[in-house]
């Protein structure tokens, strides 16, 4: 279509040129005629010539209209071409902007689904450390619970134990005060064998002795500690004592040490 377009603007020039160049000619035709001489013009020859030069124009004139309706069909073509060429780049455009859209949907997309697998793994990490947290707190509850009733049967162990000490102290204590009185009540009558009841003493009467021993039993010393104001029947109980000697020992070592030096009531 350019091509075109300056294809007739150059058809146009040449026109143009020689129309421009026949008037030229026709203009140095009339300046060489002489003025003083008279010269009888044929007016037939100038009609013809007017009429081929109205011819000539007249046919310029129409070349000239053609030419301007082909230059404003060439004008329209190119309008439209323009227009045509718009509407392409706006296609184009929006080809490009639906492009650039589906491209960014599809970034996005990815983009989201690669942010949603690293969440999911970052989920599954942390339901994985969670399931592992939670089985170490299990287990360090199971622990403790576990030590918690270690502790709990050792310190029942030991209470069972100590009530088992206690228990077995108050039996040994029992017997120990219970062997205690059997030996005094044994010491009492073996004591009473050697003694002699002295004339014109009452029934009633009793004193207490402190009373040392020897480990064998033999009596050491033996003291009035408490009279019965009876000094006759305190003189026969302190000697019975004496002719008593060795005393009857008990087996129990514990015994024995409390016996190596006790009060001894007589009271017959």
């Amino acid at each position: 279509m350019r091509n075109r377009i300056i294809d007739n603007l150059i058809f146009f020039s040449y026109s143009l040129l020689l129309h421009i160049i026949c008037i030229v000619f026709f203009i140095i035709g009339i300046e060489e005629v002489s003025v003083p001489r008279m010269v009888k013009i044929d007016t037939d020859i100038v009609k013809a010539t007017m009429i081929d030069e109205s011819s000539i124009l007249l046919k310029i004139a129409r070349r000239q209209v053609k030419e301007e309706k082909s230059l404003k069909v060439s004008e329209y073509e190119k309008e439209e071409a323009l227009e045509q060429l718009k509407e392409g780049q706006k296609e184009i455009m929006s080809s490009e902007q639906e492009f650039l859209y589906f491209d960014m949907q599809s970034k996005m997309e990815r983009h989201h689904n690669a942010i949603s697998k690293q969440e999911q793994k970052r989920i599954e990490k942390i339901n994985s450390f969670g399931g592992v947290l939670e089985q170490k707190l299990a287990e360090d509850k199971r622990v403790a619970q576990e030590k918690a009733r270690l502790v709990e049967i050792k310190q029942q162990a030991e209470k069972e134990i100590r009530a088992e000490e206690v228990r077995e102290q108050k039996l040994a204590e029992d017997k120990r005060v219970a062997q205690e009185k059997e030996l005094l009540a044994e010491i009492k009558q073996h004591v009473k064998l050697y003694w002699t009841r002295p004339a014109n003493t009452k029934n009633g009467l009793q004193v207490t002795l402190r009373v040392r021993l020897l480990p064998s039993g033999d009596v050491e010393k033996v003291m009035i500690i408490e009279s019965s104001n009876n000094i006759i029947f305190d003189r026969s109980a302190e000697l019975a004592v004496y002719k008593a000697s060795p005393l009857p020992m008990p087996l129990n070592a514990r015994v024995v040490s409390k016996f190596l030096n006790f009060n001894f009531i007589f009271n017959p």
